[in-house]
């Protein structure tokens, strides 16, 4: 009798993911802006930080589970936990629809023991939550319900933003047939149509998305540039074979089944063309690598063994690349945790967002949108002005400026330094590293 294969694969994920879970994880800088952002909207701007170039999907999950009382941070990674088992069956199930069921097995096993995959599970960051509503819109595509598909394709693009490869992709599939691509588009715009409204009241125009796409393209692009083959080379190194899915996008394409290899040329072409490159990016395309991948296998081997080939090969490079978290030295905690405990009654400007945290009234972010000349001349105007700031924690790892592009930063810089320390008092002052922390009080 065959085996389903797909449930140990789960119990493996969950088991993997289990071990990891009690591990302490660093916390990184989106993740503090999505859990700020969500204890900004359910305060009404009481706490936390604000960014208008977020998405809010992600940000009023996190805050709905902090108002109630519970700890958001561990909700962020149990979240985090929950997409990514049901990514792995949706690949599993997408697969299956697609090529064969051991086809839809290989491609869960893949993306299951994909080291960034499980490393990003508890980065409470956006990537694997929509990459979840993106495989729930392929799946209704699939199963010919354009109008489920819509939904949750808009609502992985209000997850995060180049999702929109999503709903472009398969909105021509749908076109083939007009009905079908009308219920498509009103399904997606059930929740972007609100979305852009409530932009166009916030901010006087709808060019969120414009702005997002200039911070990627600008804010510390020269410390996470590559080469062209970066997202080549990232995906064979999490597994060699990755490689395969060329032979996948082969048979797909003479069985005339384009939608993976479009959604997985185009999310690669996407974030190739951007300047700015993060390994964690690679994780929107990962699932139709790795059903196109298992595609390739089994056009290439028909034998029984195949799966547990596949299984050994992927556990190998799963086990050579067991993500390591940082270690931040006492400096940094301190600097982080300073306002824990204080009383705050002015305004608290930041140069790292995760000091919303442990603030209990929200904060100013000092690097938004992307700190330069201007914004830093911004800051000087505004505190020889008269103000309520009551704290200021600056560092020089978080306001930096372009080597070269912006030769007027790093003396706009150093006069907001010195402004800083002639008009406030001195209360915190670590080095660790290359980095020193600063958090001033008013006097």
């Amino acid at each position: 009798m065959k085996i389903n294969k797909i449930y140990p694969i789960l119990v493996l994920a969950f088991a993997l993911q289990l071990i990891f879970l009690f591990k302490e994880h660093a916390m990184w800088w989106d993740s503090s802006v999505y859990l700020g952002m969500g204890h900004y909207i359910y305060s009404l701007g009481e706490a936390g930080i604000w960014e208008h170039i977020r998405p809010l999907v992600f940000p009023l999950m996190l805050g709905f589970f902090w108002k109630l009382g519970l700890n958001d941070i561990f909700i962020g990674y149990l979240l985090g936990m929950a997409f990514s088992i049901g990514s792995i069956l949706l690949a599993y199930l997408i697969g299956k629809k697609l090529f064969s069921e051991e086809a839809g097995e290989i491609a869960a096993l893949m993306l299951a023991l994909t080291p960034v995959f499980l490393e990003s599970t508890f980065r409470i960051m956006t990537e694997i939550p929509s990459v979840f509503f993106a495989l729930l819109a392929l799946y209704f595509y699939i199963e010919k319900k354009p109008f489920a598909s819509g939904i949750f394709a808009g609502i992985a693009f209000l997850t995060k933003f180049p999702q929109a490869l999503v709903i472009a992709i398969i909105g021509i599939a749908f076109m083939r047939k007009w009905k079908n691509a009308g219920k498509f588009a009103l399904g997606a715009l059930c929740f972007i149509v609100p979305y852009l409204v409530f932009n166009w009241f916030m901010y006087g125009n709808p060019s969120v998305f414009a702005d997002a796409d200039a911070i990627i393209k600008n804010s510390g692009a020269w410390l996470f540039s590559g080469p062209v083959y970066y997202y080549l080379q990232g995906i064979l190194k999490q597994n060699p074979l990755y490689i395969l899915s060329a032979v996948g996008i082969y048979a797909c394409v003479r069985e005339r089944k384009y939608i993976i290899p479009a959604l997985a040329i185009a999310f690669f072409a996407y974030f190739t063309y951007h300047v700015h490159k993060e390994i964690r990016f690679m994780l929107l395309m990962l699932p139709y690598f790795a059903i196109l991948a298992s595609a390739g296998i089994k056009k290439m081997f028909k034998q029984r063994w195949i799966f547990w080939a596949v299984f050994v090969i992927a556990s190998i490079s799963f086990a050579s690349q067991l993500p390591e978290e940082p270690v931040l030295g006492e400096a940094h905690d301190g600097y982080m945790k300073f306002l824990e405990e204080k009383e705050i009654t002015g305004e608290v400007l930041v140069a790292y967002p995760q000091i919303n945290l442990y603030s209990q009234k929200a904060v100013t972010p000092m690097y938004y949108m992307v700190f330069n000349a201007e914004l830093a001349q911004k800051w000087i105007d505004y505190l020889n002005n008269p103000n309520n700031v009551q704290y200021a924690l600056v560092d020089n790892c978080s306001l930096v400026c372009h080597p070269q592009n912006d030769l007027k930063c790093e003396e706009k810089r150093e006069g907001l330094m010195s402004l800083l320390k002639n008009k406030f008092s001195t209360a915190y002052n670590e080095k660790d590293n290359s980095c020193e922390y600063w958090v001033f009080e008013r006097k």
